[in-house]
C-alpha cells in the first residue's frame, strides 16, 4: 500500500522516477553552428503545490554524434556540442558560450590528421555525463527549455548530435525557484 500523500509526486522525496528525453541538432550547413531547442515537459513557472514549484532536475546528459564514414580527415577537425538553459548568441564565441551562465555541459573533441592514403572509420561518438552529487542531486533547471548548441570546424559536411536528458520532477520552495530562474535566464 503506498503510503503517498494527497498532492505529492512520491512519498516524502518530492521526486519521481527518471524519465529520458531526447532531442536532435542537424546542423543548417557544412560546419554552420547550429541550435535547437527543445521545450520541457514542465513549465515550471505554471506549476506549483501550495508553496513549492514543480522543477525539472537533470541527472545525466548523453550526447551522441554520428560521424561520417567516408570521411578520411586530411586536415584536423573539432567538433563541439553544449547544453544551454537559453537559446545561445549564436554569433558568440565557443568558449564565450561554454563560459555564460546558461551553460550546462559542453563535449569536445578533436580528430587528427590521417596519413597519406589512410582511411578513417566512421564511428559514433557517444559521451555519457552524470551530472548528480555524491547523493545523487542534479542540477535544477527553472527554466521551460534547454538549448542545444553544435560547433565543428574543418568536417566539410553537416554533423548530427543527439541530446538525450535523463530527468525527473522536482518539488523546491518558491524562493529557491525564483533564485534560479533568475540565474538561468
Amino acid at each position: 500500500m503506498s503510503k503517498r500523500k494527497a498532492g505529492a509526486l512520491t512519498g516524502g522525496t518530492g521526486d519521481v522516477n527518471p524519465q529520458w528525453v531526447s532531442f536532435t541538432v542537424l546542423q543548417s550547413g557544412t560546419d554552420l553552428p547550429t541550435e535547437v531547442t527543445l521545450d520541457l515537459p514542465i513549465n515550471p513557472s505554471q506549476v506549483s503545490v501550495g508553496n513549492k514549484a514543480i522543477v525539472i532536475e537533470l541527472l545525466k546528459v548523453q550526447m551522441i554524434w554520428s560521424l561520417d564514414p567516408t570521411q578520411s580527415p586530411s586536415i584536423p577537425q573539432r567538433f563541439a556540442a553544449v547544453l544551454l538553459t537559453k537559446k545561445p548568441d549564436i554569433v558568440a564565441s565557443l568558449s564565450a558560450i561554454q563560459t555564460s551562465t546558461s551553460h550546462i555541459i559542453s563535449d569536445q573533441f578533436l580528430t587528427l590528421q590521417a596519413g597519406a592514403g589512410s582511411t578513417v572509420i566512421g564511428r559514433q561518438a557517444s559521451n555519457m555525463y552524470d551530472l548528480t552529487d555524491g547523493a545523487g542531486h542534479g542540477i535544477v533547471l527553472a527554466t521551460k527549455s534547454v538549448s542545444g548548441f553544435v560547433s565543428t570546424f574543418n568536417t566539410l559536411i553537416a554533423n548530427r548530435v543527439v541530446f538525450r536528458l535523463l530527468y525527473r520532477y522536482k518539488q523546491v520552495g518558491i524562493t529557491e525557484f525564483l533564485t534560479l530562474a533568475q540565474f538561468q535566464q
